[in-house]
Order: C-alpha cells, then sequence, then structure tokens
C-alpha cells in the first residue's frame, strides 16, 4: 500500500499525469456536442423541451467550464509545488501568456475572418483577452478568467503552506460572492484537491458502491443543475427567495455547484485506478493533448457552417441532422486542433521553456 501510494506520488513529480488530460480531453469534446445542440436547436430545428433538456444534461458544456478551472487550480499547484525563494514571477506569467495567448489569438483573428459584420474595434476587444468582449468567439470569455486566476496561483501555493490558513482564507472567498470572481473558489478547490492528492489521503469508502449510489447522482444533479432548474419551477422560486435574501446572482449559485461536483468527480478519477487505466489509453490521450486547440477552435467550425445559412440549407432538420451535425464538426475539428497543437501550441510551449526573463533583463542592464 506504501509502495503504490510512493508511486502515484512520484508520477505527479516526474511529469502530468495523462489521465487527467484524458478527461480534460473529453470535457472540451463535451463543450463542443454541446454546441452543436444549440446551434441546431436555435438556427436549424427547435427541440422540445423533452428532448433539449437531456441532450443538454448529457452534454453539458456550460459546466464544464468548472471542471476546466478545477483542473486547472490541481494542475498550476501541481507545478508550482516547489516554489521556493528564487522563484521568479515574471518568468511564470510569461510561461502563462506564451501558452495561451498564441492559440487564444489565432482563434480571434480566424473568427473575424467568419464575422462579416465585425469591426477593427471588436477585433481589438477581443485580442485584449482579460476584457470582457468576446462576441466573435463567445468560449474565449474563459481564456480571460484562465489568464486572471492563473496569475494569482504563485499566491495561493504560498498560503496553502498553512493548511489552517488557506482554508480560512477559501471559505472567505466562497462567501464573499458579492466582491470576487466565484471562479477563484475553482482554483483553489483545485489547488486543495492536489494537497490532498499529494499527502496520499484516499478513503477506502468513497468508491464503495453504495457511497457512490447516493454520490454521483447527488453531484450529476449539481453539475447539470441550470439545465434542470427551469423543469422544476416550483422549487426554483423557494431558492430564488433564498438567493435574494443574501443577494447571490443565480449564477453564482449555479457555477458554486457545478465547481463543488467537479471537485468530487475530479477526487474520485484521483482515487480510482481502473478509471485512471481506461482514461490512459492512445485516442484519449490524444484528445487530451490537443484538449485546447479542441476547445477554443471547435466555434470556428460552427461559425462556418453558419455562414450564409450553410447549416440551414444542407444540414437535415432532423435529429440525423444534429447527429451528423455533432460528427462532421468533430471530425474536422480533431482534425484542424491536431494541426494547431504542432504547430502553434507545441512551439511556444517549447518558447516558454526556454524562457529566462532574468537573464533578458540583466543584459539590457548591462546594454544601458
Amino acid at each position: 500500500m506504501q509502495k503504490k501510494k510512493e508511486l502515484k506520488q512520484e508520477a505527479v513529480r516526474g511529469g502530468r499525469l495523462e489521465f487527467l488530460d484524458s478527461a480534460r480531453g473529453l470535457a472540451a469534446w463535451i463543450v463542443l456536442l454541446y454546441h452543436c445542440i444549440q446551434y441546431f436547436n436555435m438556427n436549424i430545428m427547435t427541440l422540445e423541451t423533452r428532448v433539449i433538456v437531456p441532450l443538454k444534461i448529457v452534454f453539458n458544456g456550460t459546466q464544464a467550464v468548472s471542471f476546466f478551472f478545477v483542473l486547472s487550480g490541481f494542475v498550476l499547484t501541481a507545478s508550482l509545488r516547489d516554489l521556493s525563494g528564487d522563484f521568479d514571477y515574471a518568468n511564470y506569467l510569461a510561461k502563462r501568456v506564451l501558452r495561451i495567448y498564441p492559440l487564444y489569438l489565432f482563434a480571434v483573428w480566424t473568427a473575424f475572418f467568419l464575422t462579416p459584420a465585425a469591426g477593427i474595434f471588436t477585433l481589438v476587444q477581443e485580442s485584449i483577452i482579460i476584457l470582457p468582449h468576446h462576441n466573435m468567439l463567445p468560449p474565449g470569455w474563459t481564456m480571460g478568467v484562465e489568464v486572471i486566476l492563473s496569475f494569482l496561483m504563485p499566491v495561493v501555493v504560498i498560503v496553502q503552506r498553512d493548511r489552517r490558513m488557506f482554508y480560512l482564507l477559501m471559505g472567505v472567498v466562497l462567501l464573499s460572492y458579492r466582491y470576487m470572481n466565484p471562479f477563484t473558489f475553482h482554483f483553489m478547490l483545485g489547488a486543495a484537491l492536489y494537497d490532498a492528492y499529494r499527502s496520499g489521503y484516499r478513503p477506502a469508502w468513497l468508491l464503495r458502491t453504495g457511497t457512490l449510489l447516493v454520490l454521483v447522482p447527488v453531484c450529476l444533479v449539481l453539475y447539470s443543475w441550470r439545465e434542470i432548474a427551469p423543469v422544476v419551477p416550483a422549487l426554483m422560486r423557494k431558492v430564488n427567495v433564498i438567493l435574494q435574501f443574501i443577494s447571490m446572482p443565480e449564477d453564482t449559485l449555479t457555477f458554486y455547484f457545478s465547481g463543488l461536483a467537479s471537485g468530487v468527480f475530479i477526487f474520485l478519477l484521483l482515487c480510482a485506478d481502473r478509471v485512471q487505466r481506461w482514461l490512459n489509453h492512445g485516442f484519449l490521450t490524444f484528445i487530451g493533448k490537443i484538449s485546447f486547440s479542441l476547445y477554443l477552435l471547435h466555434w470556428l467550425f460552427l461559425e462556418a457552417v453558419g455562414y450564409r445559412d450553410y447549416g440551414i440549407r444542407y444540414v437535415p432538420h432532423n435529429m440525423a441532422g444534429l447527429a451528423g451535425l455533432m460528427i462532421f464538426i468533430s471530425a474536422v475539428t480533431i482534425a484542424a486542433s491536431y494541426l494547431s497543437y504542432r504547430f502553434i501550441e507545441l512551439p511556444f510551449m517549447r518558447l516558454g521553456k526556454r524562457v529566462d526573463l532574468r537573464h533578458l533583463l540583466g543584459a539590457r542592464t548591462k546594454g544601458i
């Protein structure tokens, strides 16, 4: 048992956990399918409530962002675990920018050419990743959140050295929903999960059948609250009374629910060796590697389908048409994502590993 624990901890020290990459890839694919459903429902054929609600619950793309953010908190904490006195914050920022911004900029500029009504001012606004303007590339709003909160993660890791202080701060963040971005909680939850994982905490009862039969359905309800809520109006009226009393926006509650559920799902995954082995297989690890491109680029192909009403003309107005749209968008996006991963992501990741602003700034200082 001790040897198994040491091997798992060594897997974190030695590099990435591929099964988490695979899980991120599946989540990105779910976002793609969710947007296909939305596009089909809004532009080709309106789906009945009894059809659209189950589809959106199964392919819950909106709440997948909670999964991404909790996972980002985990991964960034793992990468910063050895943070010490010689940590260079400028280098860390440069690496994060080089990891996120080049692909984002490519996607925004491509979206600009697929959006005839967009002007240069719109392009400039969306190119500045942290601004709340993402009309041409709607999934881009998550990139702004990712950049801002990842910049704060070194502080979170430092605070986490004192566990009491960390969990106190996490509670303050959770209760400060009127003043803070709710996704701050998601990143801190990811950091807490990494702390539990590294310490070797694996409660055996968590994977027992009886526990899972209760825990998984409850988490699925929390995770899909946004899609379930409209079909239970009586319950929602009661919930809204509580939300008004505590001045909490409905979206904040929704993302707190999905963030908590995402944290539970990720922790279950960290404990489930059999599921990890399943996720560590070829195609799933491939999807994991290209997940960032898959997430950002799929919208471009949906825009292309909608360009000059191509979708209305060529996509059959029935469920077979929806299935065909999903397959087509999946295929072309996976192919394009592989190319963008190879020719955009990888070169800039390699550049990020070589970046050392201390040497660069030192050379400039000597020149002055």
